[in-house]
């Protein structure tokens, strides 16, 4: 099987000194496997479990870095080490696309022999290209084909619009007839699902963690997991996502052959702006960049502008007018550096907590002992998803500190973004809203019987009714 995706990590030369080491240390994609579980241990625990090491580690999704831009930053020391894809350096390495071509290793040991065998060049591309040095290189899963049409052969892609994962495996798919199409990581369920493309390559995992809200254009009745205004506490929004999970956990078995190990929140989703709002009545006629389809059908019955921009985008889409205003959790607007593009922020919970599922595919878990689905299910609920909710505690109030100065920040620098109240008029006009017109359009829109499962469940625990 093809392994498309090598990570690399290198950085420029170290010196031994006897005081601590400070490394500031970019990772792959933060929502991956290969970075939870052994990107972060690894730089956060690992290695200064080793040495005398002070580790400072985020990714480059979550900096917004473009990704041809990782390795030219590392050569000019904007970082001190780097992880990501070969592949997103080609177009300054093209002598890189050799280190994983398609079809030639198909086993984890002949592809780990072929890295071996080609880690002298790469060394050197990496020296002379990117002032770098060369740690480590990992493999992500075999890179495999998604389609969304009908095959029954490889001879079947002629004529298809193809996702490639690097551009050998473009022009090996070009040479076979289709259409090779460059559309990112984050976007392929969505052009997979418009039409975009006809299929994908990627890898295949066995547990996959990421929003709900990602999956709702397959299944709109997974809306009603997080609906906007509705928890204004964690302890809210968890007693409403416990009340939920029998029907999530339902989805997900009947939609994506998957079984439910987790479910955690990101947190509240605010407003961030770079226009002077003081009251949410100031959203009227602002283009917003909304966090979920249920915000979105909010912010449009609110007068505002829905806009669907990517959250590496937001910045960028601040900065130049694309959009005035963008709804995401508070802490992940401070770790990305919204507040360098937005003056105001107002701390209402537009986007709800946005619940980070976490799944596993059904067939695995079917073939897994009972003790082994019993020490799972135990260790993901005291070990993951109680840890996430408690933390999710106090979130708001040290992310509006950390944005605002209004008080202590724990996670750095203090901001000074402009703090909008929220007033109880606001409150009252939005909720209104969001029960005569967003939910009963999302009951429309899921069918069925989902409006009354809601109501009988999650509509219960939070004192709301689809009418």
């Amino acid at each position: 099987m093809k392994q498309t995706l090598a990570i690399l990590a290198a950085t420029t030369a170290l010196a031994a000194p006897a005081f601590a080491e400070d490394l500031s240390v970019v990772g792959s994609w933060s929502s991956l496997p290969l970075h939870k579980s052994y990107e972060a241990p690894f730089w956060g625990t690992t290695l200064p479990a080793a040495g005398d090491f002070n580790v400072e580690l985020t990714t480059h999704n979550q900096m917004s870095l473009g990704l041809g831009d990782i390795y030219p930053l590392l050569g000019q020391g904007v970082y001190d080490v780097a992880m990501t894809v070969a592949d997103y350096a080609v177009s300054d390495a093209p002598e890189l696309e050799g280190l994983d071509v398609p079809l030639i290793a198909l086993s984890a040991d002949e592809a780990r022999a072929m890295v071996d065998a080609a880690r002298p060049m790469v060394s050197e591309i990496y020296r002379d290209r990117f002032n770098s040095h060369v740690l480590a290189i990992a493999p992500y899963p075999p890179q495999v084909v998604f389609c969304n049409a009908e095959i029954s052969s490889l001879a079947d892609l002629t004529g298809l619009k193809v996702r490639a994962s690097g551009r050998m495996t473009a022009k090996l798919l070009e040479a076979l007839g289709a259409e090779g199409v460059n559309v990112s990581f984050s976007e392929v369920p969505g052009a997979l699902q418009k039409g975009v493309v006809d299929c994908a390559v990627t890898g295949v995992y066995d547990v996959s963690m990421t929003v709900a809200d990602y999956a709702v254009s397959y299944a709109p009745e997974l809306e009603g997991l997080d609906v906007p205004l509705i928890a204004l506490s964690a302890d809210e929004a968890r007693a409403m996502v416990d009340a939920a999970r029998p029907m999530v956990s339902e989805i997900y078995r009947d939609r994506f052959n998957s079984h439910v190990l987790a479910i955690a929140p990101y947190p509240p989703q605010v407003v961030f702006c770079n226009a002077e709002i003081s009251s949410l009545a100031d959203l009227t006629g602002l283009k917003v960049r909304a966090s979920g389809r249920m915000t979105a059908k909010l912010l449009e019955a609110l007068g505002a502008e829905g806009v669907n921009v990517s959250f590496s985008e937001v910045p960028g889409a601040l900065q130049k007018g694309v959009v005035d205003c963008a709804v995401t959790g508070a802490g992940s607007g401070y770790s990305a550096g919204w507040w360098e593009v937005s003056s105001h922020l107002l701390p209402i919970p537009l986007g709800g907590w946005d619940p980070v599922v976490t799944a596993i595919n059904l067939d695995k878990w079917n073939g897994m002992s009972a003790e082994n689905q019993a020490l799972l299910t135990d260790q993901i609920k005291t070990g993951f998803e109680d840890l996430a909710w408690a933390s999710a505690q106090d979130a708001l109030v040290n992310d509006i500190a950390c944005l605002t100065g209004n008080g202590e920040c724990p996670s750095g620098d203090a901001r000074s973004m402009t703090l909008v109240d929220v007033s109880d008029e606001d409150f009252a006009r939005a909720r209104d809203i969001l029960t005569s017109e967003v939910l009963p359009e999302w009951a429309e829109r899921a069918g069925g019987d989902w409006a009354t499962r809601w109501n009988d469940s999650v509509g219960k625990v939070v004192g709301v009714e689809i009418k």
